[in-house]
């Protein structure tokens, strides 16, 4: 039986943008030594032509800034769910040694899992130029377009911004549970159906033998713990086209109230990524969405933005069904394409 939380939430991950618009709360910097420390560890990893995916944080040892990356996960799972790494050194690497660094951070964050049907465990954000979300295959990260709000799958969502674009690209981040404590005041006739949840569309990664579509819960209470799953707006329309009926209005009701109270300027809070930046967002309590960008002045769709993002679980995470998080622990290998 399902157990829907009836009261507000409290504590540090309740919170609006006067409480966490002060960045130095949730800001931690690298120092050169730091950054020296990460820079050789991943240039050990290339030497020995190691997988950084195949070590753990023990044989992957930092001194300093393993304590400074311990910090930031203690902010994101006890504090406000947000978090922002400064100073990654990413200046003069190529893409591929910038994964390498990132891989050697995310170690000392958790356990990183696959984003994809094809088992990446860090994937390129920027503009594949495949087409926009209205596609039935482009994932968020494949498009320059805006995205609106969601969250990602597993506890963590890390970004590590390499370049940036020269028009939009921002981020807003807002609290979940001051979203669910809204609710709770503002439409209570909604909650059941956020626990049962709504169809999100696969984008064509669905494993083997499964529908083109999964029943995902968007607040789950477990072991005396709210958490949050919002997937993009785009999939949930889509999801239930694919598996071929229409959305019911209730649904796009309570996902338009959900959204239109995280967009309330009060509620989240905004900022733009420069190189070297890595931005960590807690899944369990916070949504996110990101705006439009390009390096043109005409607004068109060329843009040089690469960030790279990892999804982390943390260790001794919170524990809830996978009805909550379908893909919180890795997504599973897809079906080939029959064409």
């Amino acid at each position: 039986m399902v157990e829907i939380l009836k009261k507000p939430v409290t504590g540090r991950s309740v919170w609006q943008r006067a409480q966490v618009e002060d960045a130095s709360q949730w800001t931690y910097v690298l120092d050169e030594g730091m950054r020296a420390e990460i820079l050789e560890a991943a240039e050990r990893i290339n030497e020995q032509g190691l997988t950084v995916w195949d070590l753990d944080r023990k044989a992957v040892p930092l001194e300093r800034a393993g304590k400074l990356v311990a910090q930031c996960v203690e902010q994101l799972e006890h504090g406000f769910g947000l978090a922002m790494l400064r100073g990654v050194p990413t200046e003069g690497l190529t893409v591929a040694e910038s994964q390498v660094v990132m891989g050697v951070v995310g170690l000392h964050l958790g356990t990183a899992v696959a984003q994809n049907g094809h088992g990446d465990r860090v994937v390129s954000i920027r503009d594949y130029g495949k087409g926009r979300l209205n596609s039935k295959t482009i994932r968020g990260y494949q498009t320059n377009e805006s995205l609106p709000w969601h969250s990602d799958a597993p506890d963590i969502a890390a970004l590590l911004c390499l370049t940036q674009a020269k028009h939009g690209g921002e981020f807003h981040v807002a609290s979940a549970m001051h979203i669910y404590n809204t609710l709770l005041q503002e439409a209570p006739e909604l909650l059941g159906l956020y626990y049962a949840g709504v169809f999100f569309d696969y984008r064509g990664e669905e494993p083997p033998g499964e529908p083109p579509a999964y029943r995902n819960a968007i607040f789950g209470y477990h072991n005396g713990q709210l958490s949050c799953r919002y997937f993009l707006r785009n999939f949930a329309d889509s999801g239930t086209a694919k598996l071929g009926f229409e959305q019911p209005e209730v649904e796009k009701l309570a996902l338009d109230t959900f959204e239109e109270i995280a967009s309330r300027p009060e509620n989240h809070v905004s900022m733009r990524l420069e190189p070297g930046d890595m931005q960590l967002v807690d899944d369990n309590v916070t949504v996110h969405r990101r705006g439009a960008y390009s390096d043109e002045e005409d607004g068109s769709t060329d843009s040089s933005r690469h960030l790279l993002r990892l999804w982390i679980n943390v260790e001794n995470g919170r524990q809830f069904p996978t009805s909550l998080s379908t893909h919180r622990w890795g997504m599973k290998a897809a079906a080939k394409p029959t064409h």
